[in-house]
């Protein structure tokens, strides 16, 4: 029977579908998850980089004891064969770093890139998770207006936003200084440069990138795993592989409009009590929009929610 004496805790910095890593007072220690509980998980490892978690050894092997109560997840659902998957990205953040590229090769993509942003917002603000938007290679940009026309809203609505090159290093001590005590993930499409800007913060040059696909113009996914990666005694940076979508099926639709932060003044002075902001007459937060409080984009987004969101 385990005991106290027997068990150490530590910190997840690494999880693959094959193995998992935690940080023990300093040291990495690798521990696998016994089949009988990923079963018991419905068939995934249930561990995620950032998880408190207590190991022991057993046969020889070190083990998944225990996962101990998180203070909060990053999550998205996704879909898969007509099923609905609740995927958690990350667990125990400090910040959500939500990483988009400044240029697109295909100028019908940045719509979807700050739907994208939008979502990704929506479940950092779900749990109560600062969040800090990076606008990465800003090198590639020739004309600023239309970006930092398209990135305003969100400046207006309180966020912080950084503009970097991770190549070039613009921007990367800005963000160094932003990162606070703990876990920061990093978190945003395949080809938005998250790895770079990790190799950029931590001096780290194992780490794989790719370039955006000349066939496609989409991102690929270096990363294929989640790791954490030490910033300094204090604070780790956490690489998630990248998106090309973020579900938000777990968000209950009376919940979307607290979620957009630039609504926040105009929640509660809608003539009708209920007011979903979707039709209603009387509507302060549609008016928001028609006096330019309200960014249309940001509106567009919420009626796309609240159109897709499931209905029980």
């Amino acid at each position: 029977m385990t005991g106290p004496a027997d068990l150490i805790e530590g910190t997840v910095v690494h999880v693959s579908r094959t193995d998992c890593e935690a940080d023990v007072d300093g040291n990495r220690v690798r521990f696998h998850v016994l089949g009988s509980v990923i079963r018991t998980a419905g068939g995934k490892n249930p561990v995620r980089v950032g998880d408190r978690v207590r190991l022991t050894l057993h046969s020889g092997t070190i083990v998944l004891d225990e996962i101990l109560p998180r203070d909060s997840t990053l999550q998205r659902t996704t879909t898969a064969h007509g099923r609905t998957v609740r995927r958690e990205v990350a667990a125990n953040l400090a910040l959500a770093v939500f990483v988009i590229p400044a240029v697109e090769s295909d100028p019908a993509m940045r719509p979807r890139r700050l739907r994208l942003l939008d979502r990704m917002l929506v479940s950092a603000e779900y749990v109560d998770l600062p969040a800090l938007i990076c606008l990465n290679k800003i090198d590639l940009l020739g004309d600023q207006t239309e970006m930092e026309g398209a990135i305003s809203p969100y400046c207006r609505a309180g966020y912080p936003v950084l503009r970097t090159c991770a190549l070039a290093g613009d921007g990367v001590e800005a963000l160094r200084d932003s990162l606070p005590t703990g876990l920061s993930a990093f978190v945003g499409p395949s080809g938005a440069g998250k790895t770079s800007l990790i190799t950029a913060l931590t001096g780290r040059h194992d780490l794989q990138t790719l370039a955006i696909s000349s066939a496609t113009g989409k991102g690929r996914h270096a990363t294929t795993s989640t790791s954490a990666y030490e910033l300094d005694d204090d604070r780790w940076v956490v690489d998630v592989p990248g998106l090309r979508s973020f579900g938000l099926d777990d968000v209950d639709p009376g919940d979307l409009a607290v979620c957009f932060v630039d609504f926040h003044e105009f929640l509660g002075e809608c003539e009708n009590r209920w007011c979903t902001h979707m039709a209603e007459p009387g509507c302060a937060v549609r008016a928001a929009i028609d006096e330019g409080a309200i960014a249309p984009q940001r509106y567009e987004s919420y009626r796309r929610l609240m159109v897709d969101a499931p209905r029980n």
